[in-house]
């Protein structure tokens, strides 16, 4: 399962107003698998980009604002994929621009698949440059779906659906919580004991 699936991470979408239809469609077909918060002018880009820590990455489908906002987001973080969408040619975007963005798509040349393929990549990029080492894996590793077979003996957090309170514990707390309490004989995971794997490296 990718990153982004389980984040539960959006999209930040500036889109002008006065954009044609045509361009308005093709852009709701490219994002529709993925969650996205749209916003039309750039006192609300500013706002919600602000507010919102939640975000796998930045689309701009700007031709007037692109320097004001893509300087804006990096201020803050330099590594969040930042993705400008356009009907023309990449020439006339300016070169302060295209040095501090990911990519420059232009929505009518190529397929819809391949374009998300391309925006997957990028988001899924990121979140692995933003993860801690261990805990990145510790991640990866609960949405592999596996039954645990050793200590604790909650066995992930099942135990805690047999009763009312255990369930209540588990509702609180959350599932992930239990299901990556793990001990030190998950291999993926390395040992803190014997100091190697992905302890060692965090």
């Amino acid at each position: 399962m990718k990153s982004i699936d389980y984040l539960n991470w959006s999209l930040l979408v500036f889109h002008e107003l006065d954009s044609t239809y045509e361009s308005s469609k093709q852009l709701d077909i490219l994002l529709e698998s993925f969650s996205s918060s749209f916003v039309d002018n750039i006192t609300d880009f500013k706002r919600v980009y602000s507010s919102n820590k939640a975000l796998i990455g930045v689309v701009l489908n700007s031709d007037e604002n692109l320097e004001e906002l893509v300087k804006f987001v990096r201020k803050t973080n330099p590594k969040i994929p930042i993705i400008v969408l356009t009907e023309k040619d990449s020439s006339t975007i300016p070169l302060q621009v295209l040095n501090s963005i990911n990519l420059v798509m232009n929505i009518f040349e190529d397929s819809i698949p391949f374009l998300t393929g391309q925006l997957e990549i990028e988001f899924e990029k990121y979140i692995k440059s933003i993860k801690p080492i261990f805990f990145g894996e510790l991640m990866d590793y609960t949405q592999k779906f596996k039954y645990p077979w050793h200590t604790p003996g909650h066995a992930g957090g099942l135990m805690f659906m047999t009763n009312p309170i255990g369930k209540m514990m588990l509702d609180f707390y959350g599932e992930n919580t239990l299901r990556a309490d793990l001990s030190i004989s998950v291999p993926e995971l390395g040992s803190l004991l014997d100091d190697e794997g992905h302890v060692k490296d965090a």
